[in-house]
């Protein structure tokens, strides 16, 4: 019997997915297959949102104890709203991963370690404010890798340099050895001034 069979709606269970859009017209168009790489089939009518200038696309899954079930909207009780269940997704980050700040081994680079699992949902959350705050600066962000998001303060150029380097370092890497583990060349900026996260024109991870 498949997942879907099985599947009894829980909203307690319910997660965040963030996934990369890469149609060329991302505006009117959500492609989830990367140019270069594989993905796996996904279901029709998924629960989305668009976010990040369109960029990327928010899903919802829910965890079946043996797997995730990305969550369509024929699958919603009635009366749960998308808004609902986006929601609860992220109280449920929140509530049931650890969420670590650690410095890397080069001094006012950081990264942000959820276990493996979650690292790159969290651009969506809250954790950027206090972080922002701690540093004194606005916040440029990279996600090279599903499991790896690095960031530093936006206004040092020297350690922007290195963040770059180093995004660019490990997103190769991932190319040769990992594809499946590839996420973005984009950079993101948060600032201060309207708490907001948005795609850096200024920087990206160079091909």
């Amino acid at each position: 019997m498949s997942e879907k069979n099985e599947y009894v709606f829980d909203i307690s269970k319910v997660f965040p997915r963030l996934k990369k859009n890469w149609a060329k017209d991302p505006l009117n168009e959500i492609s989830l297959l990367a140019p270069d790489g594989s993905a796996p089939n996904w279901p029709s009518n998924m629960v989305m949102y668009k976010c990040l200038e369109n960029k990327y696309v928010e899903l919802f899954m829910q965890d079946m104890g043996q797997g995730f079930l990305y969550l369509t909207f024929d699958m919603l009780p009635e009366g749960v709203t998308p808004e609902q269940l986006q929601e609860a997704a992220f109280q449920n980050l929140f509530r049931d991963i650890q969420i670590r700040i650690c410095e890397m081994n080069i001094p006012g680079l950081y990264g942000v370690a959820c276990g493996g699992d979650f690292e790159a949902e969290t651009l969506l959350t809250t954790i950027w404010k206090g972080q922002a705050e701690r540093l004194g600066d606005d916040l440029l962000i990279c996600a090279p890798a599903k499991d790896m998001i690095i960031f530093t303060k936006a206004n040092d150029k020297k350690l922007v340099k290195k963040l770059i380097k180093i995004a660019e370092e490990i997103f190769w890497r991932n190319r040769q050895a990992s594809p499946f583990l590839l996420y973005t060349q984009d950079v993101f900026r948060y600032t201060r001034a309207d708490e907001r996260l948005r795609i850096d024109p200024k920087h990206w991870i160079r091909p």
